[in-house]
């Protein structure tokens, strides 16, 4: 098996304006405990030696096999865990199969790097502005190993080239694949649309007369939106223009930009345009920076099954609402497919997946050897002030990955499982409980180590308050990076607000006993793997689901967040929340994926 090694930034890379910060020491890290209840039962030795590939034993940086959707069955316990335990098997087999070297029998093409950007995954392109569709790029075998020494150290990464795409996004979108904020005093939750652009660079609305008129400003005058054009006149009775038919008027939000620089929200309830007051921070077009300076870059993958299932889908020879595949009859038709039109299904058994990943610049990471890293091209933003960043082209970068979510198919779950991860050195934990080996409830004292010494990535060693947005993608281009008064662009403090996602259970467990499940599972998966595996560096934040395709019932860790992609909606949120899956909509992949919107494979 082939050994992979990790690259830290090139020190003759110039990253323009950026001001990185300079860590002295290491970060602190997450430290699990190692009595939970469960330790040795999750994924016993035994267990993990079916992972792997037959007469394969544990090695470093040894590959893993992905998890098989297809005789996935969560139907009996193993003690003392509840059914949990097999959706929490299902999110850790399937990262570290991602995270596995491409084996070099030249099953996944001859490629050097990582499962995930093999050509068993594509990438996901942003939507286009003009067809309002996106598409499917295949990941080719172009990872070539760039190799570059520091500090006496050889370091190495996968060189992607354009084989995977990366930006700058909000932190997440809603129901109907769009930003969202919480409006102040009840909390209610808003799609934020955008309005048409004028040539000039105006947005649009309809005046009385139903025309389109370009709006130069909107001011505020007895708590009322008033709308000037461009030859400074009031616009009367306007009507605001929807990017989609589909958007409720009493539910979206457009949001226009004043000549004083302020920033107005506005919704049309009952047919009258009002004004809605966000959440200080609680839009989730909010840009996310780490503690060294980078911004975090985010890119949307979805395996080979998922692409062909789009595929048929999309040009007719599945129903439009067809749900994700889940049985072997289903699956076959996918292969069958896939054979006629010369597409490659590498692992079919993996079922329909999907992925999102958050990473940041390497630049002055104290430990970069600790991450996976890739060398990707990513947006570049000149500096126009304190509180304004110009997107202006793209620049090659260092990357190393900070957050992964994990979304399948399996038997029986045509929702998916929806699992997440954080690499260990991103964020502090709150206090929290969990059940011990002996039955006891234990108490882990908050992450307090504020005041002194180095920082978490995403949190100040002087850090007193948490999880409040500095800024969100805006400006006329829509595409600049503004700051949110009263802060200039930086990184704010983050703190992950529910340490292993509980809500509620099903299954009647505490809070302490679900935290001690998920606990648990990350102990046995670092007992199994071997010295200085970089997968060690990453643990499984939690996992959610429906108790089945029938009961709509979420389940597992069901108010579960990942602090690099819902930085700003941690504890008011679960994936279902954004991602529905209900008996409404019935599991419908055009309403349960955020990124169904995909032009077919050609």
């Amino acid at each position: 098996m082939k050994k992979i090694y990790l690259l830290v930034a090139l020190a003759c890379i110039s990253f323009g304006i950026y001001g990185f910060v300079e860590y002295k020491k290491s970060l602190y890290a997450t430290v699990l405990p190692l009595n939970a209840r469960g330790t040795g039962a999750m994924v016993p030795a035994s267990l993990f030696s079916t992972w792997l590939p037959t007469g394969v034993l544990p090695a470093l940086n040894v590959f893993v096999k992905p998890a098989d959707g297809l005789t996935f069955s969560a139907t009996t316990s193993v003690a003392p865990n509840t059914l949990n335990i097999h959706f929490y098997r299902w999110t850790e087999q399937m990262f570290l199969w991602l995270l596995s070297p491409v084996p070099s029998n030249g099953s996944y093409g001859s490629c050097n790097g990582f499962v995930f950007n093999s050509p068993e995954f594509y990438d996901v392109t942003a939507t286009d502005p003009v067809t309002g569709l996106r598409t499917l790029k295949k990941h080719v075998c172009s990872g070539r190993i760039i190799s570059t020494m520091k500090n006496g150290r050889r370091f190495e990464s996968v060189d992607v080239g354009e084989a995977m795409s990366f930006d700058v996004k909000g932190t997440a979108t809603g129901a109907n694949g769009l930003p969202f904020l919480f409006e102040k005093e009840t909390r209610a939750i808003f799609d934020v649309d955008k309005a048409p652009i004028s040539q000039e660079g105006h947005p649009q609305v309809l005046d009385e007369n139903g025309r389109r008129v370009d709006v130069l400003d909107v001011r505020v005058s007895n708590d009322r939106p008033i709308f000037i054009d461009i030859n400074q006149r009031i616009i009367n009775n306007p009507k605001l223009i929807y990017s989609k038919p589909n958007l409720n008027p009493e539910t979206t939000v457009h949001q226009f930009a004043t000549l004083s620089g302020a920033t107005v929200s506005v919704a049309s309830i009952f047919g009258v345009i009002k004004i809605i007051v966000p959440d200080q921070g609680q839009a989730t077009g909010d840009v996310l920076m780490s503690k060294n300076g980078s911004l975090v870059y985010f890119n949307s993958m979805v395996n080979d099954v998922y692409a062909v299932f789009l595929t048929m889908v999309k040009t007719g020879v599945l129903p439009s609402n067809t749900k994700f595949p889940t049985t072997a009859a289903e699956l076959s038709a996918i292969q069958t497919y896939a054979a006629a039109h010369s597409y490659g299904i590498i692992e079919p058994n993996s079922m329909a997946m999907e992925l999102k990943t958050a990473w940041i610049e390497t630049t002055n990471l104290p430990n970069p050897a600790d991450y996976v890293i890739v060398k990707g091209t990513v947006p570049n933003y000149v500096l126009t002030s304190a509180n304004l960043w110009t997107r202006s082209g793209t620049k090659t970068v260092n990357l190393a990955l900070v957050g992964m979510h994990i979304v399948g198919s399996v038997a029986g779950h045509p929702e998916m499982i929806w699992g997440t991860v954080e690499h260990v050195n991103n964020t502090p934990n709150p206090t929290y409980t969990y059940t011990t080996t002996g039955g006891l409830t234990a108490t882990v004292l908050a992450d307090t180590n504020f005041g002194a010494g180095t920082p978490w990535l995403f949190s100040s060693a002087t850090a007193s308050s948490f999880n409040v947005s500095h800024m969100n993608m805006g400006g006329m281009s829509g595409t600049d990076i503004t700051s949110i008064f009263p802060f200039a662009i930086d990184g704010s403090d983050t703190q992950r607000t529910r340490p292993f996602g509980f809500g509620t259970s099903a299954l009647g467990l505490t809070v302490a006993q679900s935290n001690a499940e998920v606990i648990s599972t990350n102990a046995d998966v670092n007992a199994r793997l071997v010295g200085a595996d970089i997968r060690k560096k990453y643990f499984h934040v939690g996992s959610t689901w429906n108790i089945s395709a029938t009961n709509f019932t979420h389940v597992g860790t069901n108010m579960l967040s990942n602090t690099t992609m819902e930085t700003y909606t941690q504890g008011s949120m679960n994936c279902f929340s954004c991602h529905t899956s209900s008996a409404g909509t019935n599991n419908d992949p055009n309403i349960l994926s955020h990124i169904y919107n995909c032009n077919p494979l050609p």
